[in-house]
């Protein structure tokens, strides 16, 4: 299954991630805005350029992702990113936080970050996605 990406200003769709940039570089690009070197996003200045990078790249986020380079400010926040981000009900889809690949079953989402990526995934990979645990039935919501 391919994983598309779409661009934020027209909304072309596209294989590749380096495919995208090199397209918002070349076409949504106005003199004077300012890239994230991390991610696709551009600022007009670079206060608001700031502010991205303390809110999605953790300068000053005290709660980092562990699947992607994302950090916030509350746990409450990072875990709802956990669940819309890299968890899918269901048929266990799981997007990778560093090149947004979709990947099927937990065991080949921890396979891929540990061998293409070189991170490290958490023991409570599933404690950390979920904000309750009921007691009764061993269900996480």
């Amino acid at each position: 299954d391919i994983q598309y990406l779409t661009c934020d200003v027209c909304k072309k769709v596209f294989k590749r991630k380096d495919t995208l940039i090199a397209h918002i570089q070349s076409n949504h690009l106005a003199k004077g805005s300012i890239k994230c070197d991390l991610c696709v996003r551009v600022y007009r200045s670079n206060k608001n350029l700031r502010r991205h990078m303390e809110m999605s790249h953790g300068q000053r986020g005290e709660y980092k992702c562990e699947f992607c380079p994302k950090a916030y400010t509350s746990n409450q926040s990072l875990r709802r990113h956990l669940r819309t981000q890299h968890l899918s009900e269901g048929n266990e889809q799981l997007s990778c936080g560093y090149c947004y690949k979709i990947i099927h079953g937990r065991e080949n989402f921890v396979r891929h970050i540990t061998s293409y990526h070189n991170q490290l995934v958490p023991e409570t990979f599933e404690s950390s996605i979920y904000d309750f645990s009921c007691e009764l039935c061993d269900m996480n919501y």
